[in-house]
């Protein structure tokens, strides 16, 4: 390595030049090594006869077939149930908090000759599975003038159940 110092021949400034001749030789991208030479010539396959398409694979033993019927009725009669299950708490809860419901239920908590048989307090017999309201048995069909019910009731003595029928025979008209 050597060192040369110059001027700028118009700036004069020092300029120092550093000869490298020990540096490793460059490569650039465009310069391959080149493989060496094939020893041997490749060899080629050739036919003697037309290809013939290969044998089908079969399977030894086959696995068994799943059974997804027997989850898959359990799951519908299950869907079923719950779906009635629900349509039918619906459909009481529709009837417990109807006006004729409440009316009916509050002209029994004011009638004197059930306090005296039943004892104070009239209510109805409230259900755990109907979230605290009265299961009401019949048809209340206001369109059609037809209300048809009955509805367990309980007092501070006893309990009984309690019938209620009218009908109406023209629109307009008041029930029977």
């Amino acid at each position: 390595m050597t060192t040369i110092l110059r001027t700028h021949p118009i700036l004069s400034i020092p300029l120092r030049i550093i000869h490298q001749r020990s540096l490793t030789r460059r490569c650039y991208a465009t310069e391959v090594p080149r493989p060496p030479p094939a020893t041997e010539k490749p060899t080629v396959e050739t036919f003697s006869a037309p290809s013939r398409p290969k044998p089908v694979f079969t399977p030894q033993s086959r696995s068994p077939r799943l059974k997804s019927w027997p989850i898959a009725t359990v799951l519908t009669i299950l869907g079923a149930g719950c779906w009635a299950g629900f349509f039918g708490y619906v459909v009481n809860e529709t009837k417990a908090t109807s006006a004729v419901v409440k009316q009916l239920l509050q002209s029994a908590s004011m009638d004197d000759n059930l306090g005296v048989v039943l004892g104070h307090d009239v209510h109805a017999e409230q259900k755990w599975w109907l979230n605290g309201h009265p299961f009401i048995h019949g048809e209340i069909n206001q369109l059609q003038g037809c209300l048809d019910i009955s509805i367990r009731i309980r007092g501070s003595l006893a309990a009984g159940t309690l019938y209620f029928t009218a009908t109406r025979t023209e629109r307009g008209v008041p029930y029977d």
